[in-house]
This record gives C-alpha cells, sequence and structure tokens, in this order.
C-alpha cells in the first residue's frame, strides 16, 4: 500500500558525544522496524557530512540524533517541511527531555512514546547500565504532560518485539483518522430531526479546534439529482457490481439496490 501518512522519529540521546554504540544499533533497529509498518514513510534526522552542523533542510544532525535544542529546531524544521502527521519519540540512552518535547511542541501532532529495554549492564565493577532508556521514557513523558502535549505511551521493547510492532500499527491508524479528520469538509445533507438533540454539533468548535469546514446541501436536491440518473449509468453499475461483490448473499431486489446505487452516486458528486 502507498504511503498514506509521513511519520518523524525522534531518536533522542544524552550526550552525543559519548554516545555508546548501543544507541546506534538501537536507532537503526529502530527504524528498520518502522519502516515495516505498512501505510506510513517514516523520516528521521541524518548525521550531517562533517558531523558538526545541523540542517533544518535536509535534517541532518552532527550524530543522526536530537540530543539538544539545536538539534531539536533544525529537525522540527525539517519535519515541518516535509508534511509530517505524527512522531515516534525514543530516549535511546537517558535522552535529551527538552529537545524531544520541543519539537512535539511545533508540530502539534499526535505521538507516541516508548523506551528501548536494557541490554546487560557493562561488564566491570560498576555493573553500570547501558541505555537507561526507561528513565529516560519517565522525564520524555514529564515533560510533554508539562506542555500539555498529549501522547500515547506504548512501553518498554526491543526494537524487534512483535509487541512494538502492534502499537506502531495501532497508533498508525489512530493518527490517520486524525489527520482525516484535520481540515477535513463535512457533507450535511438536510436538516436534523427535530427531536433528536443528539445529532447537534458545534460548527464553530470543529472549525476552531480541527480547521473542519461543513458543506450543506438539501435533501431534495440530493433525491432530484439521484432520480435523474440512468439505471445503466457507468457509475450507478459500478456501485451496484461493488454491492453486489462485497455481499454473501444480497436478498432485496434490484429495485432497491438500484435506488440505493443511485443515492450513493448523488451523494459523491455533491461531494
Amino acid at each position: 500500500m502507498a504511503a498514506m501518512l509521513k511519520v518523524g522519529f525522534v531518536p533522542s540521546v544524552r550526550n552525543r558525544a559519548s554516545m555508546p554504540r548501543w544507541c546506534v544499533q538501537m536507532r537503526e533497529q529502530s527504524i528498520a522496524a518502522m519502516q515495516h509498518i505498512d501505510g506510513w514513510q517514516v523520516l528521521a534526522p541524518a548525521t550531517s557530512p562533517d558531523g558538526q552542523t545541523r540542517d533544518g533542510l535536509k535534517g541532518c544532525t552532527p550524530a543522526g540524533v536530537v540530543s539538544d535544542l539545536d538539534d531539536a529546531d533544525a529537525v522540527a524544521s525539517y519535519f515541518a517541511r516535509e508534511g509530517v502527521d505524527a512522531l515516534v519519540l525514543c530516549p535511546l540512552n537517558f535522552g535529551d527531555e527538552r529537545s524531544a518535547a520541543k519539537i512535539a511542541e511545533r508540530l502539534q501532532v499526535p505521538v507516541l512514546l516508548y523506551a528501548t529495554k536494557e541490554p546487560p549492564a557493562v561488564d566491570d565493577r560498576s555493573l553500570a547500565r547501558v541505555s537507561d532508556s526507561y528513565c529516560g521514557n519517565l522525564s520524555m513523558a514529564s515533560a510533554l504532560y508539562r506542555r500539555k502535549l498529549p501522547f500515547h505511551y506504548a512501553g518498554l521493547f526491543f526494537p524487534t518485539d512483535p509487541e512494538l510492532e502492534a502499537e506502531l500499527e495501532a497508533f498508525c491508524r489512530a493518527a490517520l483518522v486524525v489527520k482525516s479528520l484535520r481540515q477535513a469538509r463535512i457533507g450535511h445533507i438536510g436538516v436534523r430531526p427535530p427531536t433528536f438533540e443528539t445529532v447537534g454539533y458545534d460548527e464553530t468548535a470543529m472549525l476552531l479546534k480541527f480547521g473542519q469546514n461543513v458543506i450543506y446541501t438539501n435533501l431534495a436536491d440530493i433525491t432530484t439529482a439521484a432520480q435523474a440518473l440512468a439505471s445503466d449509468d457507468p457509475q450507478v453499475q459500478a456501485v451496484m457490481a461493488d454491492t453486489r461483490a462485497s455481499m454473501p448473499s444480497i436478498t432485496v431486489s434490484d429495485r432497491y439496490l438500484l435506488d440505493a446505487a443511485r443515492l450513493e452516486v448523488a451523494m459523491a458528486e455533491f461531494w
């Protein structure tokens, strides 16, 4: 399936100058895991050619990760220019919560947050943790919460875990719904039933919160347009064929199927 959603991956690192190989591995595996998800295109910061500069046009940072506010500015500009629809945040070690939250704050799109599981401890007297991703995850969640940015916390995974793939797939579907609702045109046919307040809505709130526009038409105009369609109209016949193909058995007569197909075509043409 062609990509319908652009997702920006934010690999967060604290102190990139001493970034362990583990972080590089988790970055690569996380991107690979996301690229397996059907229906979205993954964008992530790349490493700048000189390993020092940032480029908001190409999305480059010194190490291909986000570790400070300057990195965040470059990556957020790149994601905004590319029209990113959703963000996936992951601290590869403890991470840097300020820069990750800054990107989410600028983009204002759905956010998924997850942490990577801890690898075996350092093999010396210290027994130090290599990653500390989970603790960084808590700080990142706190940063998002303080900024009143909603997010979905997926959990603690290795990138190859099937549970992470399931979380990403569910998030992809949810983000697609959000993308479809924002700036949408909502068709309104006829007046609402007078005794059903439950079908009322606040058109101004829809416009202000989601940028939606309600397009009105009279029910009589739709029925008139439907009745004017010939029974052998190619669009009508295509709808009837699609309906028959989608059902194991149809018990209504062709007359009712034809009327329904005419109505569907008329509504589609209004839209």
